[in-house]
Parts: structure tokens; C-alpha cells; sequence
């Protein structure tokens, strides 16, 4: 990987999320958006499950195809802090790309090349669309 990339190049690698404990009222919210050498952009997003890794974005499909993560956020949408992981697992190897605890109403930014940003806070917009989506 050069400059802050996260390339998933085999079809058992994959990029997850987890939580170090549980929420006090909401999963944190995720966005990924990525390009796939085989079937061109792709966008993804979901809810973290507590302390159980989920899937952000799933391994490629085949040899040698590969899925570059171009952007990646994780909104903290509960009443307390949480502990953010992101790991990304290739077989059994699990290296993890970002580990820190981040404040209620605060985001995790990761951009390719940049790689991850300090927590920012979620600007109100992005709050209203939240709330508008459930989360």
C-alpha cells in the first residue's frame, strides 16, 4: 500500500468494522465508497453490530481483480463516545488500519491517499439526513 491506500486484491480480503464495547442507544452508521477493476464504482453502507466485526466492503470476486476503498466514513450517531476499529482481514491476517475512540456526533474520515483524518465533527446537514434516514 503507498500513500494511505487500502487495495482489498484478493477474493479473501475484506475491510471491517467493529466497536470496542456496546452502544448506549445506536450503532455508529458507515459509507464506503470504492472502485472495483471488474464492475467499475461501487458504494456500500450499513451499521456497526457492537464489539462483532461486519463487513464494510467484501472481497473482490475472483483473481486478480482487485476493490480500491476511494472514500470511507463512520458517523458516531449514539449519546456516548465509541472506540472505532477498522481492520482489513485477508484469510486469517487481520491488520488494523485505524483504532481510537471518537465522541458522539463525530465522524472517522478516510480518503484515498490522505488516509484517515482526526474525528471531525458531523456537520448539522449531514445530522438532519441522519435523523431523516433513522439513523
Amino acid at each position: 500500500m503507498s500513500c494511505g491506500t487500502i487495495l482489498l486484491d484478493s477474493s479473501t480480503t475484506a475491510l471491517e468494522i467493529f466497536l470496542g464495547g456496546l452502544v448506549t442507544a445506536q450503532q455508529a452508521f458507515f459509507a464506503v465508497e470504492y472502485l472495483d477493476s471488474f464492475n467499475g464504482e461501487g458504494h456500500i453502507s450499513g451499521y456497526t453490530n457492537n464489539s462483532t466485526p461486519v463487513t464494510m466492503v467484501a472481497a473482490p470476486y475472483h483473481a486478480p481483480y482487485n476493490r480500491l476503498i476511494q472514500s470511507l466514513r463512520v458517523f458516531n450517531t449514539d449519546t456516548g463516545s465509541l472506540t472505532i476499529t477498522i481492520q482489513k482481514r485477508k484469510g486469517a491476517v487481520v491488520t488494523v488500519l485505524y483504532s481510537k475512540p471518537i465522541d458522539s456526533g463525530s465522524t472517522v474520515v478516510f480518503e484515498d491517499c490522505a488516509g484517515f483524518d482526526e474525528v471531525q465533527p458531523v456537520p448539522a446537514s449531514m445530522a438532519r439526513l441522519l435523523a431523516f434516514m433513522g439513523a
